[in-house]
């Protein structure tokens, strides 16, 4: 197993400094899958916009960037 990285880009990045162990690749991107929808649902209604794109990118042990996901949210008014 290697650990791996899931950094929030959102305007800025936050790092994860924990990581967490996985067995392959395949598992790097389910667990992306997994994660992503999760920080959106808690962190867009932060955001005084209509429009906001979020991004997991993923980090090997050695800090390389082994995949990554992104996810838009866009609001638009029908009626003023």
């Amino acid at each position: 197993m290697a650990r791996y990285f899931f950094d929030v880009i959102d305007g800025r990045t936050i790092s994860d400094e924990a990581g967490i162990d996985l067995p392959d690749l395949a598992a790097v991107r389910r667990e992306a899958v997994r994660l992503l929808p999760e920080i959106a649902r808690d962190e867009i209604h932060k955001y005084d916009c209509d429009a906001q794109t979020l991004a997991l990118m993923v980090r090997d042990e050695a800090g390389q960037p082994v995949y990554i996901a992104n996810l838009s949210y866009a609001g638009i008014w029908l009626r003023s």
